[in-house]
């Protein structure tokens, strides 16, 4: 335990200078606990480097807590707080119970706005690490199998919604306050994580429809991975002929939900006009943004889909791989239906690639693929296609990745908190030099 106590201080200090550094001191040493708590510590410093300059959507919440919420008295609040549950919020206020609290906290209560971001990288942090230090822990790192297959497939899972997703504020906290809740009650099967599972609408109002597919599998216990496929495959063959303008009408009863509702709903015409901005921007950007704005990734995840469970799921699937394929394929489908209610289908497609990504991961690490009958025909060609396939996303996560990541996360972050007109992300900090 003394030992245990000095490396922890040893490493806060270093965390403190470089916390990439003291993250991967932390990654060596090998312990779960260990790894969790400077994962939360890296996290938390990443989002207190923000700025206004690369933050993207997250500027206009962080701009509102000062410009509504900084001295807010409490009554207003409150009655702020009623309306959005009665989901009619004002429109000066946020929309969502999460957001609305955490703003009047930081710019009511402690009157310190610049420390948003701050408390928003906390909270993201602590179910960011808890979910992706509890999936990588059923990682086989010893094994040595597949090591081309197994890291091309873990750099996309540590990607796919990297810590700078927060920058959103709600949705992506949400999902992994979802992630976290579902894989602790597989683990411990105590009830508080069940309860937990159902706070994410609280987080962003979408997840009343997002949670719906992770909810059933995980309040039913149904787990088989064949009957959720075939419900995958007739939404992938029949969702564009679901009756999507019903379903609108049923979502918009309310104003908040007609809000969000017309905001997301892609009608043929602006699908048109989304395409031929595609086509314009295309021709100026470079070719993996075109391959994530059509989203092709999804194309290429129902090939994934379809590969595992055809040749992986018949051969050493355990209990986790069959969790997280039926919650990966439940995901999918759902989306699948909703093509029309383009955030809804976008983001479902985006929690179900990171279910499917860990059990990929998982499987990999797990299982020589040489020991597969005709493993070269069968296995290593769809993974080799699928590779090939998803190196243009990879690349444009990557990209955004460096968009959003700020320099002083390698070393010195306090040069940031000290004077933060100094930020300057990684591609900033590459063009100085090119």
């Amino acid at each position: 335990m003394s030992r245990f106590k000095h490396y922890i201080k040893a490493h806060a200090l270093l965390s403190f200078f470089s916390p990439a550094l003291g993250l991967y001191y932390a990654i060596r040493l090998g312990d779960k606990k260990y790894l969790r708590v400077f994962l939360l510590i890296f996290v938390t410093i990443y989002g207190s480097l923000f700025h206004t300059s690369f933050l993207g959507d997250g500027s206009r919440h962080w701009a509102r807590v000062y410009d509504h919420y900084q001295y807010l008295e409490f009554q207003v609040f409150w009655e702020e707080l009623i309306a959005i549950v009665s989901f009619k919020p004002l429109p000066s206020t946020n929309a969502d119970v999460y957001i609305h609290l955490l703003s009047y906290f930081i710019g009511g209560v402690l009157n310190v706005p610049d420390l948003f971001f701050v408390c928003v990288a906390f909270v993201f942090a602590y179910f960011y690490s808890g979910t992706m230090v509890k999936l990588l822990s059923y990682v086989d790192w010893k094994s040595q199998y597949n090591k081309f297959y197994l890291l091309f497939f873990l750099m996309l899972f540590i990607l796919w919604k990297a810590p700078g997703s927060m920058q959103t504020v709600r949705t992506w906290t949400g999902m992994y306050v979802l992630l976290y809740a579902v894989i602790s009650y597989y683990e411990t099967k105590r009830r508080k994580y069940l309860l937990l599972a159902l706070t994410p609408p609280l987080i962003h109002v979408g997840f009343f429809a997002l949670a719906i597919p992770i909810w059933l599998v995980l309040f039913t216990g149904f787990r088989n991975p064949k009957v959720y496929f075939i419900i995958f495959l007739v939404s992938t063959l029949a969702s564009n002929i679901v009756n999507q303008e019903s379903l609108k009408q049923n979502l918009s009863q309310t104003e908040l939900g007609a809000s969000k509702v017309n905001a997301y709903h892609v009608d043929d015409e602006r699908a048109d006009i989304r395409q031929e901005q595609v086509e314009n921007i295309a021709k100026k950007e470079r070719f993996y943004k075109d391959f994530e704005r059509n989203k092709i990734h999804h194309h290429v995840l129902t090939f994934i889909i379809i590969f595992i469970f055809l040749i992986l799921s018949n051969r050493h699937f355990g209990d986790i791989e069959k969790t997280l394929f039926s919650y990966g394929l439940a995901m999918a489908s759902f989306s699948n239906f909703l093509t029309s209610i383009y955030a809804v289908h976008n983001r479902g497609w985006q929690i179900a690639g990171f279910l499917i990504l860990a059990l990929m991961v998982i499987f990999l690490s797990k299982n020589n693929l040489k020991s597969f009958k005709f493993s070269t025909l069968k296995i290593k060609l769809p993974l080799s296609l699928a590779v090939i396939l998803m190196t243009p996303y990879l690349l444009f996560l990557l990209s955004d990745f460096i968009y959003k990541t700020s320099v002083y996360v390698a070393f010195m972050p306090i040069f940031s908190w000290i004077n933060p007109d100094m930020a300057i992300n990684i591609r900033g900090f590459i063009d100085l030099f090119i």
